[in-house]
C-alpha cells in the first residue's frame, strides 16, 4: 500500500509539476483566465466594502489571520475582511506536500456529501511542516479551551483560519465571520455580490471551484523552502483581483507573512492615503481616473517590502512575483521565480 501510495504521489507531483502555466503563447493568457475565473464564479465578491460602515465600530489593534490561499474556507473569511473594510496581518500555513492538501479537499468533500457544516466550523490543516503551523495551533488550541490540536498519530487537526484580535481567538470561518460582522459591522450592510457568494457556498461544487481552477503547488497550495523576513511586507490589495490573487499565492507558497491593506471600492480613506504616498508611481490615467463609490481609483497589487527599503513599491503582479522568489525562495524553488 506505502508502495502504491509513492507511485500515485510521484505520478501527481510530475502532472502538478509541469509548467502549463509557462507554455509560450497559451500560458500567460491560461494564467489570467484561471485567475479571472475563480474571481467570476465567487460574483467578485470582496470588491465592494459594506455600507454603513461608518457608523460601526474599528478594530483598535491589528487583526491577525492564520490561513492557507487554497482553502475554502480562507476565503470567506478573505472576502469578508474585505467587505468589512478590515486590515489584518496574515501568516501563511500552506500544505507540506501536494498530497496532505488533497487530503484536506477530500475531507472538504466527506464533510459536504455528509450534509454537515463541520469543515466550515473547522476550516482546514495547519500542517506542522509550515513556519507558522505551530503558533497556528497554539491560538486554535485557546480558542477551543485547550483542545487537542493533534491526534493519536500525530497529525496536525483541522484548524484553519484562525483569527487573533487582541485578546480574542476564533477558529473556523463561520464564527470569525459572525464575530466580524458582530463586532465591525453589526449596522451595516453587505453588498449584493457578497451576498450571493455565501449563497453559492451551499453549493459544495461552487464552494470548490475556485480552488479546483488554481489547482498548481504554487497557487500557494503548497510550502517551499524560503527565507524568513525579519518584518512583514506590506500588500495592497482586494480578494476579487485576479493580479493580487497571484501575489497572495506567492506569499503563501514562500510562507511571507503580510500584512493585508485591504482596499476595495468604497474604502475612500485608505485609497486617498495609498494616492498621497505613492502618486508619483501611479500612471497618468491612474491620477487622472474619476472616483468612484467616492473613492479615487488606485493601482493593486502594490507591494513593499520593510526589509529591502531601496526597492521601493512594486506595482505589477508578475513582477511582485518574480520580486518574492528571487528574494526569498531557497534552493530549487529559487530557480522557478513562481513563472
Amino acid at each position: 500500500m506505502e508502495l502504491l501510495l509513492n507511485i500515485a504521489a510521484s505520478v501527481l507531483g510530475a502532472l502538478l509539476d509541469f509548467p502549463y502555466f509557462d507554455l509560450p503563447f497559451i500560458g500567460r493568457p491560461l494564467d489570467a483566465m484561471t485567475a479571472s475565473t475563480a474571481v467570476l464564479v465567487r460574483w467578485m465578491s470582496g470588491r465592494v466594502v459594506a455600507s454603513g460602515l461608518s457608523e460601526c465600530e474599528r478594530p483598535t489593534a491589528t487583526i491577525t489571520l492564520f490561513e492557507a490561499q487554497g482553502s475554502p474556507a480562507c476565503r470567506r473569511v478573505r472576502e469578508c475582511l474585505d467587505v468589512l473594510d478590515l486590515d489584518v496581518l496574515v501568516y501563511p500555513c500552506p500544505a507540506p506536500s501536494i498530497l496532505s492538501y488533497f487530503e484536506e479537499m477530500r475531507s472538504f468533500m466527506r464533510f459536504i456529501v455528509g450534509g454537515s457544516s463541520g469543515y466550515n466550523a473547522a476550516g482546514c490543516g495547519a500542517s506542522a511542516a509550515s513556519r507558522y503551523a505551530e503558533a497556528a495551533a497554539t491560538a486554535a488550541a485557546a480558542a477551543s479551551n485547550g483542545s487537542p490540536t493533534s491526534d493519536s498519530t500525530g497529525r496536525r487537526l483541522r484548524a484553519l483560519p484562525v483569527l487573533v484580535d487582541g485578546s480574542t481567538t476564533i477558529c473556523g470561518a463561520d464564527q470569525i465571520c459572525c464575530y466580524l460582522w458582530n463586532e465591525y459591522g453589526a449596522t451595516a450592510t453587505a453588498p449584493l455580490n457578497y451576498r450571493i457568494a455565501q449563497r453559492l457556498d451551499e453549493v459544495a461544487l461552487l464552494r470548490l471551484l475556485p480552488s479546483l481552477l488554481r489547482p498548481l503547488p504554487r497557487h500557494g497550495l503548497v510550502l517551499l523552502p524560503s527565507r524568513q523576513p525579519a518584518e512583514p511586507l506590506i500588500l495592497w490589495g482586494y480578494e476579487s483581483s485576479p493580479f493580487v490573487m497571484r501575489v497572495r499565492e506567492a506569499l503563501c507558497t514562500l510562507q511571507l507573512p503580510h500584512l493585508a491593506i485591504h482596499v476595495p471600492m468604497g474604502s475612500a480613506a485608505k485609497r486617498q492615503a495609498f494616492i498621497g504616498q505613492n502618486k508619483g508611481l501611479l500612471s497618468a490615467a491612474r491620477r487622472a481616473a474619476p472616483q468612484m463609490n467616492g473613492a479615487p481609483m488606485i493601482q493593486v497589487p502594490a507591494l513593499l517590502d520593510p526589509n529591502q527599503p531601496q526597492r521601493g513599491l512594486l506595482l505589477e503582479s508578475m513582477e511582485i512575483v518574480r520580486y518574492l522568489y528571487a528574494t526569498y525562495a531557497e534552493g530549487a524553488a529559487a530557480a522557478k521565480r513562481g513563472e
